[in-house]
């Protein structure tokens, strides 16, 4: 122990270096491991002195965790006084690891050298140390290897570590950090870009371990991501990132019209949906909303049997204002908007030849919720008759297309679709709200159209095994077979139980 504090003693920033103490005790503890040399040889070398490197490994991050219960960090001025000695500490272990942080290593580190730093990291972590951006900046351009053209060799744990450290090391450029301003710029770090890259090169390469990758990227980088930039008041910059993602899944022939990215995951939609009205003002959701319409309206007039990308990205981002958003919000600011899509919404599933895609079930899910929650779109004052002709027409295709979910032969998102489908079914149940006075369709329509698929349900319901016991979590990306629909058909009856009246 005396020997630790002295050595400690002569690494604290603003003292002298006194190399008499610690030089040799670096040495006989950590020379096996420094060497500038090929990953190769560092490997060999630690596998031929794995009895003494390896315990002396171990020890450091060990001795990092020691020092910082040590310190006195009980409140903020002490914090302040001593992190800059934690962060030296930090440099000091990392370069006895053969990891050094401060300068550029000649050779990649060791895969020991790595679990070392990592550990530190996830200490600094857990004992709410802030090692500070510009030595993060440091691990990241050494370490992470979101700058390599494999995606291989990327280090995800470690940038998940970094980004919950300080996550300006990706939303703030070190020209603006350094100035202190608090509002990021548009152009975001350095690491941000490649970053964002990689997640997507996930759906489109899927890499060997694609499904455990999927959920470490997700829930450690993709969602804390999105929280940053939320606390930063940058969610709309996040919303432009995310656009020009989905845009290139789209746009990839690498996936079907079928597959779910990361960035159309339901956890991922949820979260920005929660955070648009703490995060943005109404203006900011307003012209977000308005340019995700312009979006839907042009790309679903590229072709009569074809809708382009931008209509497909456009969907994404009006489901999550469709569901994050209050009624005052909307009676206040975006009814006219909400009633543009859902028109639109109408038209596109009327119109469009029958073929299942995922804008086909999103713009499903979103006229639902627009009837659902949102009445004032889906019901103005004044109906035009076209416009009622039209919600005819699509609550008749709503009720073909979940009756012809009795097909085999159907993909998963095709009962995608159809469950999407009977929701907007039910979502005309409460007739009773409607006044002779309003315009609309008739209710021996609406209840004519219910009847029907909830006959169907039934029936399909009464061909299943009593004896089993089939579970499904909600996900598009899970709805592989014909019980995940009647599961969820089940759920929205429950739901809207008005419909069985």
């Amino acid at each position: 122990m005396p020997t630790r504090v002295t050595l400690l003693e002569t690494i604290r920033p603003g003292k002298p270096q006194n190399d008499g103490v610690s030089a040799p005790l670096m040495h006989d503890l950590f020379q096996p491991l420094q060497l500038e040399c090929s990953r190769e040889l560092k490997e060999n070398a630690l596998r031929t002195t794995a009895d003494s490197s390896t315990r002396t490994l171990s020890t450091i991050p060990l001795l990092f965790n020691l020092v910082i219960r040590c310190t006195p960090l009980a409140n903020t001025k002490h914090r302040t006084a001593e992190m800059p000695w934690l962060q030296s500490l930090f440099i000091c272990l990392a370069q006895c690891a053969s990891a050094p942080v401060s300068a550029s290593s000649m050779s990649p580190p060791a895969r020991l050298s790595l679990q070392v730093l990592e550990r530190m990291l996830g200490i600094a972590v857990a004992s709410n140390i802030q090692l500070g951006t510009s030595l993060l900046e440091n691990v990241m351009s050494q370490f992470s290897g979101i700058a390599s053209s494999e995606l291989s060799d990327v280090n995800w744990e470690l940038v998940g570590l970094c980004l919950k450290l300080d996550p300006n090391v990706f939303l703030m450029p070190s020209s603006t950090r350094d100035s202190g301003k608090t509002r990021p710029p548009q152009l975001g770090s350095d690491f941000l870009a490649p970053l964002l890259a990689k997640i997507t090169a996930i759906g489109l390469k899927k890499p060997q371990g694609a499904p455990a990758l999927y959920g470490l990227v997700l829930s450690d980088i993709v969602l804390p991501l999105v929280a940053a930039f939320a606390h930063a008041r940058g969610l709309d910059r996040f919303v432009g990132c995310w656009q020009e993602q989905l845009r290139l899944c789209e746009n990839s022939q690498c996936t079907s019209a079928t597959d779910i990215t990361i960035w159309e995951d339901e956890a991922l939609l949820h979260l920005v949906a929660r955070l648009l009205e703490p995060s943005l003002i109404t203006a900011q959701i307003e012209k977000i909303f308005y340019a995700a319409y312009v979006d839907l309206d042009k790309g679903s007039a590229i072709g009569p049997n074809s809708t382009g990308a931008m209509a497909s990205v456009s969907s994404v981002i009006i489901e999550c204002i469709v569901d994050g958003c209050t009624r005052e919000t909307v009676t206040a600011k975006l009814t006219n908007t909400a009633q543009l899509v859902y028109h639109l919404s109408l038209l596109i599933l009327k119109e469009a030849p029958y073929r299942t895609t995922k804008l086909r079930w999103r713009l499903w899910r979103i006229a639902a919720s627009l009837r659902s929650h949102w009445p004032g779109a889906s019901s103005p004052p004044n109906v035009s008759d076209a416009a009622s002709a039209a919600e005819n027409r699509a609550l008749a295709k709503a009720s073909e297309t979940f009756l012809r979910s009795t097909d085999s032969g159907w993909l998963p998102q095709d009962r995608m679709e159809a469950l999407q489908a009977f929701k907007f079914v039910l979502s005309f149940a409460p007739v009773e709200q409607r006044t002779d006075l309003e315009k609309g369709l008739p209710q021996y329509q609406i209840k004519s159209a219910i009847r029907w698929v909830t006959k169907c349900l039934k029936n399909e319901l009464e061909k299943t095994d009593p004896n089993r016991s089939p579970r499904w979590d909600g996900k598009a990306a899970t709805a592989i077979s014909q019980e995940a629909l009647l599961i969820g058909c089940v759920t929205q009856l429950l739901i809207s139980s008005t419909a069985l009246k």
